[in-house]
C-alpha cells in the first residue's frame, strides 16, 4: 500500500454513523424514531439495490416446522 492510499476503518465509520443518529433521535418517542427511520429509508433498503423485501427476506417458517416448541 502506498502513502496515498486511504484505508477504510469500518468500525470507526460505524461508530460515527451510530453516534450521529443517536444525537438526531435523542428525545424522540418510539413512534417518532420509527418515522425517522422510514423517512431515511424511503422506498426501503432493498429498493435501492433493485430488489424487494420479499425477494431478500422471505417469511420464516413457523417455529413448529423448525422443530421448536415454545408452548
Amino acid at each position: 500500500m502506498t502513502k496515498n492510499e486511504e484505508t477504510l476503518d469500518a468500525v470507526k465509520m460505524m461508530r460515527s454513523i451510530r453516534d450521529r443518529i443517536s444525537k438526531e433521535i435523542n428525545g424522540m418517542t418510539f413512534e417518532q424514531q420509527q418515522a425517522y427511520i422510514r423517512e431515511r429509508l424511503g422506498d426501503g433498503y432493498g429498493a435501492r439495490f433493485g430488489c424487494s423485501r420479499t425477494e431478500t427476506s422471505p417469511e420464516p417458517p413457523p417455529s413448529r416446522e423448525l422443530g421448536m416448541n415454545f408452548d
